[in-house]
């Protein structure tokens, strides 16, 4: 009979990236010949309250229930957490106090940045209650190098890129379009204050004596947002508006810009999905400088916007550097896809440790390594 791996954390729908890596880690697990037994702890909906709040606690015990009862009846090869960024931490740490009681193996992959670089107290005691043996999943070195240093007990470390749960990449490698010149700029995300709306229509603004196409592309945050950006449109009238992108009609999206602009402010940012689907379609990024992203972006894939610098003033100089110089936005499209295939690579082998470890449970990283 295969291990059984219990999952806790949230699970689509809603869709978000950590919903969505953590829905592809079940598939890996299935694929892997080890059985992923789901305890879905996410929010039914996007909506916030003290009526929300009280339905996911009914939610979480009635799931700690579930995990109690499976645990007693056949103990688990593993308990794997797709860690929440804030609060959430205190309902899944319930979990880990349990699996450590039956003596199954902990493993946590973090998906947000939101206390790794400012210490968090809900975290400090989440990662204190898993113990020096967990092993804790981060994105990229950079991330593991600050978690273990704002989280004593943290030890043992794996990286492992978001590029390897990046959908459709045969499809995007088959569909390819080779950039030739910049003609399109794009935006794709939750249209929100957080993901940096504002300061792409500032940039979008600035565009219109350049002569390019201008895209965006995702569903609106809320009402209030989608009036504003609608008013904005309004003025920008060379802005078009396509609405949510998913599936196929995302790489047709990337298939159609030539450039994305990310400026995202989002605390919870870590290693985008978006900016990686990019990448493979050959779409350099101009992205603002949270978690990961500078690690995703070198020189020659696309440009960060430091924290400090303006981003709208970075972003345009970028724009018209490739304008000007056309040979080197098309080296560094060729550069975007190579290097998320690099990156797709290296996450590949350790995705199969990580696998390995979760369908063992043996702990066969040694504390005090960093992946």
């Amino acid at each position: 009979m295969n291990e059984w791996i219990a999952m806790v954390g949230a699970f689509p729908p809603p869709v978000h990236g950590a919903a969505l890596v953590n829905a592809a880690m079940a598939v890996a697990i299935e694929r892997s010949k080890g059985h992923a037994v789901v305890f879905d702890l996410a929010a039914s909906t996007t909506r916030k309250g003290p009526l929300i709040r009280v339905r996911r606690l009914a939610r979480a015990m009635f799931e700690l229930l579930k995990f109690f009862t499976c645990c007693i009846r056949m103990r688990p090869s593993s308990l794997y957490i797709g860690a929440s960024g804030g609060l959430g931490q205190i309902y899944e740490a319930a979990f880990i106090l349990l699996a450590r009681f039956f003596s199954v193996p902990v493993v946590i992959h973090h998906h947000s940045y939101a206390y790794i670089d400012n210490r968090r107290l809900y975290a400090k005691i989440f990662t204190l209650i898993a113990g020096i043996r967990a092993v804790h999943v981060v994105l990229c070195p950079e991330m593991a190098a600050v978690l273990k240093k704002n989280y004593k007990t943290v030890k043992t470390t794996l990286a492992i890129s978001n590029a390897i749960f990046v959908e459709n990449v045969g499809t995007a490698l088959f569909s390819h379009v080779e950039k030739s010149v910049l003609r399109t700029i794009g935006f794709l995300g939750n249209i929100s204050s957080d993901k940096g709306i504002y300061e792409f229509l500032e940039v979008a603004r600035y565009l219109q004596s350049r002569s390019l196409e201008i895209v965006i592309a995702g569903p609106f945050q809320d009402r209030a947002v989608e009036k504003t950006v609608r008013l904005e449109l309004q003025t920008l009238n060379y802005v078009k508006y396509v609405g949510p992108k998913y599936g196929q009609e995302k790489n047709e999206f990337f298939r159609g810009i030539d450039v994305l602009i990310f400026p995202s402010k989002y605390i919870h940012e870590a290693e985008p999905l978006t900016v990686l689907e990019a990448l493979a379609n050959g779409v350099p990024v101009i992205s603002s400088d949270r978690g990961c992203i500078k690690q995703l972006l070198p020189v020659a894939v696309g440009k960060v916007v430091g924290e400090g610098e303006d981003f709208t003033n970075t972003a345009l100089g970028q724009i018209d550097r490739w304008l000007k110089y056309p040979q080197e936005f098309v080296d560094s499209a060729t550069a975007s896809r190579n290097h998320f295939f690099y990156l797709r690579s290296d996450a590949r082998s350790r995705l199969r440790k990580l696998l390995s470890v979760l369908r063992t449970g043996r702990e066969t990283l040694k504390m005090g390594n960093r992946f």
